[in-house]
């Protein structure tokens, strides 16, 4: 399970990541593809998923979730399996923003901010994604690597339906005419 985890959080970090800094709204400075501009109605589709509250998106698994939320103060020289934070962290709210998700994902593997909890026999049975809230502290999304997988299949589900013309958001250069 261990190397389907690092696959998984592999294929998440390019196609999370990717598509989040070049079609979001609200950043400082335009990604240089200025692919917000040039592909306006996939940015538009892909902002308002991320207005959505997580629960209420296309991004939510239908049924139980393991989705959850938390901060936590300290983590340094902690082993992930002993932070009561990450014991103790909440259910996903009914309110929680799609955006927010997604934002912490992605700054947690921008950063390399993540971390993992298992058993004893070292199966993976959490993936907390860290993003600094203000150092040490962090606030924090939790998920069991199943939902993970079904999260993503849903976000490549959504991004495939988006009208980026002829080019691609992630794989290369537009093909030639």
């Amino acid at each position: 399970m261990d190397l389907e985890v690092t696959h998984l959080l592999s294929i998440t970090t390019v196609g999370l990541t990717v598509p989040y800094e070049r079609l979001r709204k609200g950043s400082r400075t335009p990604h240089p593809s200025d692919d917000r501009r040039r592909y306006k109605r996939a940015a538009s589709e892909y902002n308002r998923l991320l207005e959505k509250t997580f629960p209420s998106s296309q991004l939510w698994l239908d049924g139980a979730s393991t989705w959850r939320t938390g901060e936590v103060e300290d983590v340094r020289a902690q082993a992930p399996d002993f932070v009561p934070a990450f014991a103790s962290a909440e259910p996903m709210q009914p309110d929680y923003r799609a955006e927010c998700v997604v934002r912490i994902m992605r700054n947690a593997l921008a950063h390399a901010n993540i971390v993992t909890r298992g058993t004893r026999g070292r199966e993976i049975n959490d993936i907390m994604f860290l993003s600094e809230k203000r150092y040490p502290a962090f606030r924090f999304v939790a998920v069991e690597p199943e939902d993970l997988r079904k999260f993503m299949m849903n976000y490549f589900e959504f991004l495939s339906r988006l009208d980026l013309g002829r080019g691609q958001l992630v794989g290369g250069a537009p093909e030639a005419a």
